[in-house]
């Protein structure tokens, strides 16, 4: 398991005149998962953002963070909608031809019955229902190979089965790693998080 810790201070964003964050700090254990929580507007995604390295703030400073491999679960999507599913998935991975490397075909395909998606991993996305198309971005963001991985909020639109089943796994996967979440669900936190942060 990792050690140490990445540290906010003093963090300010704006955008305009739109005060988003304003004199955050915080500290977040590495190899563990810290969920965020916030009503819609309080920073959330902007956080994550300026974390995964995407925004820069106005103010303040985070260490911890520095030659940590990152992944990332936008709120969007963000597939590739002409290619399959697995494809998707393996354009993270090594860049070998799909089909050429059995170790990798196993695991993207244990993956992706894990997560519910058996049969269609040739499927192209375009085919696939909303539900399906946020399973493909969780399992890509969670199949690279990351020191640290961004979710923003990674279960929305599943139906709670399927909730259920893709948080069992993105917990047992995650396990011993250093996860930030966002959420504005309070059972999804408390199921997935070992600690918790209010935002705004």
């Amino acid at each position: 398991m990792e050690e140490g810790k990445i540290r906010i201070s003093h963090l300010v964003k704006s955008y305009g005149e739109h005060t988003v964050i304003s004199d955050f700090s915080a500290e977040f254990e590495k190899g563990k998962t810290t969920c965020i929580m916030a009503p819609s507007g309080a920073g959330k995604t902007t956080l994550l953002r300026i974390l995964a390295g995407l925004e820069e703030p106005d103010a303040g400073s985070i260490e911890g963070l520095e030659g940590m491999k990152k992944s990332m679960v936008f709120q969007e999507d963000r597939l590739c909608e002409n290619l399959s599913a697995a494809a998707n998935i393996r354009l993270v991975r090594q860049k070998k031809p799909w089909g050429k490397d059995p170790k990798e075909v196993r695991e993207i395909r244990e993956a992706m019955r894990a997560a519910g998606l058996s049969g269609c991993e040739d499927q192209p996305v375009r085919e696939l229902s909303g539900g399906m198309k946020r399973r493909v971005a969780l399992l890509r963001a969670l199949c690279c190979k990351w020191d640290i991985l961004f979710l923003d909020e990674p279960f929305k639109g599943l139906d709670e089965e399927t909730k259920r089943q893709v948080m069992n796994y993105t917990k047992e996967t995650c396990t011993g790693k250093t996860v930030i979440f966002v959420t504005h669900d309070r059972s999804e936190a408390g199921w997935m998080g070992d600690a918790l942060y209010q935002l705004g």
